[in-house]
């Protein structure tokens, strides 16, 4: 290896990774305004309100939401850490107009597949991350699953909350390293 390799074989090992962008009030309100489907809106709800993975979406069941209290029990989330998770109204209008629309089944978990060969099963990871790729095609909105939960933890920063009640939903690198979450006033 000669000295230009090495020399940006070490930069490259020194440049951070940049964190997620977090998603502007105005691209919100379009993804929002665009969601129709009652299941749809309500995991984007979770994800945007709440600060879920998407696996805790596709895993969520409805034993562990206490509408009364307006929270929900994440078991075994990354980690496999537990938590408790509180939702806004809007976050709770949401998964009851789901509910209203959700097949009645014997099956705990919460989101199901609404067309297709595997209509009525449990809808997986893949195929919420499938539905949000789909809301970013119609909309020209840069959209994650993770962007949405990113949002949310940057929208908790600029109201001032608690950096240590936010750390919780803090970022993972690839190389499995966090990094911190700082207050999101860059809309580049």
């Amino acid at each position: 290896m000669d000295s230009m390799e090495m020399i940006m074989k070490f930069r490259t090992q020194r440049e951070p990774k940049p964190l997620p962008r977090f998603m502007k009030d105005e691209e919100i309100e379009i993804l929002i305004e665009s969601i129709k489907s009652k299941r749809d809106k309500a995991m984007c709800m979770l994800m945007l309100r709440c600060g879920f993975r998407v696996g805790e979406v596709a895993k969520l069941s409805l034993r562990v939401i206490d509408f009364e209290k307006r929270k929900i029990l994440i078991l075994n989330g990354k980690g496999p850490k537990d938590r408790i998770v509180y939702f806004s109204n809007d976050t709770y209008t949401a998964i009851q107009d789901y509910l209203e629309v959700r097949p009645s089944t014997r099956v705990q978990k919460l989101f199901f597949v609404e067309i297709g060969i595997h209509k009525g099963k449990p809808i997986s990871l893949r195929g919420i991350q499938h539905r949000f790729k789909y809301y970013a095609r119609k909309t020209g909105v840069n959209l994650t699953c993770h962007r949405l939960r990113h949002t949310m933890a940057t929208q908790l920063l600029n109201a001032d909350a608690m950096l240590a009640s936010v750390q919780v939903y803090k970022y993972r690198g690839e190389d499995g390293g966090s990094r911190t979450l700082e207050r999101g006033n860059d809309y580049r």
